[in-house]
């Protein structure tokens, strides 16, 4: 599992870079809209790295790396026959890696909110804390 989560992130990141090089029909279209596609591929790359290193410094990092890797590929694509840059698109991918983070950091705070509650309420009930609550 460690290999799987070290690796995943990394692995999509360079799908999305061939994809994004690739000629038009080489790349499959999942989502009729491009834009669309963009902000899902960025969104799970976001999430993947945010949840691979959970401290808010790599957050902040991946926050600005990885729409400026969207932005340089999209430059890229200069050189790519049948291929052509978007602004729009580098947005997308922006706000999808934008989006991908702050799933990841709203859902760890969460978690730690909904511990804290537990911890508090299981304060009032000594028998939850030793485990002694039978079912």
């Amino acid at each position: 599992m460690p290999f799987i989560s070290r690796y995943a992130c990394w692995a999509v990141l360079v799908l999305i870079a061939l994809l994004s090089l690739a000629p038009p029909q080489w790349r499959p279209h999942l989502i009729p809209i491009g834009q669309l596609e963009h902000l899902a591929a960025y969104a799970l790359v976001g999430a993947l790295l945010a949840a691979r290193y959970r401290a808010y410094r790599p957050m902040i990092i991946v926050s600005i790396a990885l729409p400026v890797c969207a932005a340089l590929l999209e430059i890229a694509q200069i050189w790519t026959p049948g291929r052509d840059p978007k602004f729009s698109d580098f947005a997308a991918g922006a706000l999808g890696t934008w989006i991908g983070v702050a799933s990841v950091l709203f859902a760890l705070r969460s978690r730690v909110w909904l511990r804290g509650q537990f911890i508090s309420q299981a304060g009032h009930h000594p028998e939850i804390v030793a485990g002694a609550v039978e079912r």
